[in-house]
């Protein structure tokens, strides 16, 4: 499956706030973001919408993404970081 086909498929499951919680939580469990991971993650910040009912989950993403490194990723989080004052 190519990656805009699973980007695709991944939009569909993170419809509901519950989904994306849930998404979330699984990310949050990974000591090291593969490819995959990677772009759920840069799927969950592409649209402030996606922010409703999981701001809580998505503050500790942040914070996880921050504490790997990632520049590109940590790039990604930035608007969504204003957004949540941290």
């Amino acid at each position: 499956m190519k990656n805009h086909e699973k980007a695709e498929a991944f939009r569909k499951r993170i419809a509901l706030s519950g989904q994306r919680v849930a998404e979330i939580n699984a990310l949050l469990k990974k000591e090291q973001f593969d490819e995959s991971d990677k772009l759920r993650a840069t799927i969950l910040f592409q649209k402030a919408a996606y922010l409703s009912g999981c701001e809580e989950q998505y503050k500790q993403l942040i914070t996880h993404v921050r504490l790997m490194g990632n520049e590109a990723l940590i790039a990604k989080t930035k608007g969504f970081a204003s957004k949540l004052n941290c």
